[in-house]
């Protein structure tokens, strides 16, 4: 065999183990398009609310079924999309041997904020409960600030095998004269409480904003089922424009 057909052959053969395809390599089809949507709005009583949307999406009929919750849910829109993706191998008759996910603690945890520091170049404030309006805190455009929220997680268990004091942390920015909260800096980022202890503080480090005047929402969330999260209103901020 001379030596173009050789090469010819092996690259016919190179071309035959190789599938054509998209994505990593194979042809994907998709089985379920799930998008979630944490929501803020005011009422008619002027208080903040929050909601949380589940859409799954149907790729190929261009149909769409959702899901709503009138509060920030984490486990439940989980547990709702096991459960349609669950249905949508059933029906296709393909058999799910995953390994399934550690199951978060049952007993419900309650989040408490003790106090909060933030800390810029221009300076630090500390504020404790009762949580009040406070001097608004001026930043230069570009410049980090860091922002520190102590709180407790009441109802962890006192075992020495496991920690069960899973959390989430976040500071809500929310331009002032606005509804719509654009940004939640370093939020929902799980963290772990060491064994045995239930007061904390979440560091929330090199923050930054665009010019412009805003108001911040604290929150913390244990992640257990049936938990209550905590959010407090925070310092108001205003970044200079650089001159």
């Amino acid at each position: 065999m001379s030596q173009r057909k050789k090469s010819a052959a092996k690259s016919d053969a190179l071309s035959a183990a190789v599938p054509r395809a998209n994505g990593n390599g194979y042809d994907c089809k998709s089985l379920a398009t799930f998008i979630v949507d944490y929501q803020t709005y005011v009422d008619e009583t002027d208080k903040q609310r929050f909601k949380t949307l589940v859409t799954q999406m149907d790729v190929e009929t261009d149909t769409a079924r959702t899901e709503e919750w009138g509060s920030i849910e984490r486990i439940k829109p989980c547990e709702w999309m096991q459960q349609r993706l669950d249905e949508i191998l059933a029906i296709q008759g393909i058999e799910n041997r995953q390994t399934p996910l550690e199951t978060l603690p049952a007993a419900p945890l309650n989040a408490r904020i003790l106090a909060y520091q933030i800390r810029s170049p221009s300076g630090s404030l500390r504020a404790e409960p009762p949580f009040i309006q406070v001097q608004q805190i001026m930043l230069a455009a570009s410049s980090n600030f860091d922002l520190d929220i102590e709180f407790t997680l009441e109802g962890l268990s006192a075992s020495k095998d496991k920690s069960l004091g899973g959390y989430h942390a976040g500071c809500h920015v929310i331009p002032c004269g606005s509804y719509q909260e654009t940004m939640c800096l370093q939020g929902d980022r799980q963290r772990q409480l060491p064994v045995g202890k239930n007061i904390e503080i979440a560091y929330l480090e090199a923050l930054q904003l665009p010019a412009g005047d805003y108001e911040t929402w604290l929150s913390v969330t244990p992640d257990a089922a049936g938990s209550c999260p905590d959010l407090v209103k925070g310092p108001s901020i205003r970044v200079m424009e650089e001159t």
